[in-house]
């Protein structure tokens, strides 16, 4: 729900309800170790926000998985690791800065 929008529509979304930070992707979904899949989808150079941050810190601390990829196919893979899914071969991935609030995906 990150949007750039002006002051007058912030204050309208806010008051709607809209909650800054909330990730992009959510998957209720449970395995054995979570009930909830939270991803904030980046692109390759894109970071994250304090209110994004702050979301994601509150829901691992709530028990949910929780996890920041950058780009599709990091989604793609952080989906297939959580609920262990048959890993669908795709271009060379760097795997090693996927972030996850909690663990590092290997």
């Amino acid at each position: 729900n990150e949007r750039r929008c002006s002051p007058q529509q912030g204050a309208k979304l806010k008051r709607m309800g809209v909650l800054a930070g909330v990730a992009d992707i959510f998957i209720p979904r449970a395995t054995k170790a979570c009930h909830v899949t939270w991803i904030e989808l980046k692109d390759k150079k894109g970071k994250v926000s304090a209110a994004q941050a702050k979301f994601l810190a509150n829901m691992h601390h709530e028990g949910y998985s929780t996890h920041v990829a950058y780009g599709a196919e990091e989604a793609i893979f952080i989906i297939q690791s959580v609920y262990n899914l048959p890993q669908i071969p795709f271009s060379p991935l760097n795997i090693d800065h996927i972030h996850s609030y909690g663990m590092l995906l290997r």
